[in-house]
């Protein structure tokens, strides 16, 4: 397009088609790099001018952890089971992005952010990675989803040197009543390391007043410490060569102001599909 033409929705969208042809179809472009910095300078003057971005979340998250309209500067919608060839899809993820090009009805991205506290991402990576895979798996499951990314509330470094809670005075003497308080009297939360890790025998039973002496203090060793770092490592090795992206982020805080930087670069990265070209 010749200097000083107004940038429209039009004009750019032809610039846009244009720069992707030359860059797709052989013997068209004289310099790729050229048409690439070209064709990602105008997507990003095309999103700012033309998109629009919300978020959808399922509704279940506790009221001091969601994120709100006011902390990511995105609208936030409760999020709706899609029907597809008559198939209900369950859920997945806490935050489902949506677009809206040149005000036309929203689209789904594709993109799904799964949100993790730092004590929520150690419990699930540690203790509860088989579940989360299943979990992850209804992302391929779903057709209308093509990527997730998992979005950890802390750096790598303050989750490999995240380590469980294990309090002298067992949690359920103090917030599991109910559990106490059953015909059976079975304890069914348990929070040293080596139960949740499978490593310990099954719960005993307990007086509904008196502490459990199932979960006792533990002091792990340093060498225990770096095999959990480990593993630790090896998940997020595992994740990523599944194709599943995660960023670390220095607080809740920094997080939330991202999201909308992440809706406009998947945007970028995934244009010929969500403006059909």
């Amino acid at each position: 397009m010749p200097p000083g033409i107004p940038l429209t929705y039009q004009n750019m969208i032809e610039d846009i088609s244009c720069a992707h042809c030359k860059i797709v179809l052989p013997g068209l472009s004289d310099d790729k790099k050229s048409d690439k910095r070209f064709l990602k300078s105008r997507l990003g003057k095309f999103y700012d001018r033309c998109v629009r971005a919300r978020l959808r979340a399922p509704g279940n998250e506790k009221k001091d952890q969601i994120w709100t309209m006011e902390e990511t500067g995105l609208e936030i919608l409760p999020m709706e089971l899609k029907k597809t060839h008559k198939k209900h899809y369950a859920q997945v993820g806490d935050y489902l992005i949506e677009y809206s090009i040149n005000g036309e009805p929203w689209i789904n991205s594709g993109l799904v952010l799964e949100r993790k506290k730092l004590e929520d991402a150690f419990n699930t990576f540690i203790f509860n990675y088989d579940r989360f895979l299943n979990e992850l798996s209804r992302v391929e499951d779903n057709p209308e989803l093509f990527r997730l990314k998992i979005i950890i509330e802390g750096t790598l470094k303050d989750l490999l040197n995240c380590t469980p809670m294990v309090p002298a005075i067992c949690k359920c003497c103090d917030f599991c009543q109910p559990y106490h308080n059953n015909a059976k009297k079975i304890h069914n939360y348990n929070c040293t390391f080596d139960v949740l890790a499978g490593k310990a025998e099954k719960p005993k039973l307990v007086m509904p007043t008196g502490t459990c002496d199932f979960c006792v203090p533990h002091k792990k060793t340093e060498k225990e410490l770096e095999d959990i770092r480990n593993r630790l490592r090896a998940i997020i090795e595992d994740f990523e060569a599944m194709g599943y992206s995660i960023s670390f982020y220095n607080s809740r805080e920094l997080a939330q102001s991202m999201v909308k930087d992440i809706a406009k670069r998947h945007f970028v990265a995934n244009y010929a599909r969500l403006l059909d070209i």
